[in-house]
């Protein structure tokens, strides 16, 4: 039976899911031969997951607005940020990792049918996409999908034999299921605890290339993306990096209570946060100092967190944007100043790679001077890749 949800109804299920407790140990009920990974604490971060004998994952996430998440380059699986600096670590002897975080981004999915959530109310038959335009309150990137209906699906191309679907445990969910290839998972998502990010690793059936996820049979879903791990090789370091990018939105925007504990439960060994961007180009068209405010106060909140559950986190000054100079100063200091009194790692590698005059010509920018194209990712990748392996070394030595 198809039911619909209330406007008012997903304004509580959204914005009322305040509280946030330990994201407890997660199975799914499986159907006959299929396979379930249980996972453990979201303290237990990535060493923990699933991985072969002797091996060590080092998985990095970048954080960000569109720069960082590059849909806008052709072929972004390949050509985009997040895809060129693994495909670069991966040459420098690295092992390569999974595909990592899917966001429930329709880049990235093929929803049956969506409506962002700035456009409500949500489809009877389909998905209420969270964090696409609004604010997000799920997932490690903000980004989520809101179904009360078992016609509602949701499918994305993934090769990897280990995928850890992520969905949020509350009151008001209920059981979903989960197919690929021949086989369907059962994953009840109801907890009488308050809300909490919640994960359950699945060994996929020999050939499957894809994975859909369904809406409940009962209850609410809300479903925060999956997660492609490989078994780490024998003696190696795999290195696995995922995409936090969210545009259009500043760092900070989407760091609710949930989306915190979502990412302390992934446990990022490093986070690399290029989130001045947007807020420098908001800064160039507003007076006064608040947008610089605004984001020296995401950095601390980040990298408190980062700090609180033992990773390593590196600040990037922007790649050069048509601001004045003494905008671009300022936020270079705050990120040096954030750096050191936070313990991060600090890099103004890639501030100085064009001319945002030139750019466009030489074909290192789109056209609005801002986004790189494919060219310009290589350089960015290639200038920072020296601070990215020697912070994979660090980690693999603990």
């Amino acid at each position: 039976m198809i039911r619909r949800l209330s406007a008012a109804r997903v304004a509580i299920l959204i914005a009322g899911m305040a509280g946030v407790g330990s994201a407890a140990y997660v199975t799914g009920v499986a159907s006959a031969g299929a396979s379930v990974v249980a996972v453990g604490s979201p303290g237990s971060g990535s060493g923990t997951r699933p991985a072969g004998a002797a091996g060590r994952r080092v998985t990095i996430a970048v954080f960000g607005d569109s720069v960082a998440e590059a849909y806008d380059v052709p072929d972004f699986l390949e050509r985009g940020l997040v895809p060129q600096i693994e495909t670069a670590i991966v040459g420098g002897g690295f092992e390569r990792g999974g595909v990592g975080l899917i966001p429930v981004t329709p880049f990235r999915w093929h929803f049956n049918h969506y409506v962002p959530v700035s456009l409500g109310p949500p489809p009877a038959d389909g998905w209420l996409l969270i964090g696409y335009g609004l604010a997000g309150t799920d997932g490690p990137s903000g980004y989520s999908g809101l179904a009360s209906t078992p016609a509602a699906s949701a499918t994305v191309p993934i090769s990897d034999p280990l995928v850890g679907v992520l969905y949020t445990k509350s009151a008001a969910a209920g059981p979903f299921t989960v197919t690929a290839g021949n086989q369907t998972w059962t994953i009840d998502g109801h907890s009488s605890g308050p809300p909490a990010p919640a994960e359950t690793w699945l060994t996929m059936p020999a050939g499957a290339r894809s994975i859909t996820v369904h809406g409940p049979t009962s209850g609410t879903l809300l479903f925060d993306g999956v997660v492609g791990r490989r078994p780490v090789g024998a003696g190696r370091v795999q290195v696995e990096v995922d995409n936090l990018g969210h545009m259009a939105h500043l760092l900070g925007r989407d760091f609710s209570t949930r989306v915190a504990a979502s990412l302390t439960e992934q446990g990022y060994d490093v986070s690399v946060f290029l989130g001045g961007y947007l807020s420098e180009l908001l800064a160039a068209a507003q007076p006064g100092s608040y947008r610089e405010n605004q984001y020296a106060s995401a950095l601390r909140e980040h990298a408190a967190l980062v700090r609180a559950y033992g990773g390593r986190c590196l600040i990037v000054d922007p790649s050069p944007l048509p601001v004045p100079a003494g905008i671009a100063g300022r936020y270079a200091e705050i990120d040096r100043r954030s750096a050191t009194q936070d313990g991060c790692a600090y890099s103004d590698a890639i501030s100085r790679l064009w001319n945002p005059a030139t750019s466009v010509r030489r074909k290192l920018t789109l056209t609005d001077d801002i986004h790189p194209t494919a060219a310009g990712y290589r350089l960015i990748v290639r200038a920072l890749l020296p601070e990215l392996e020697t912070l994979v070394r660090e980690v693999a030595r603990r």
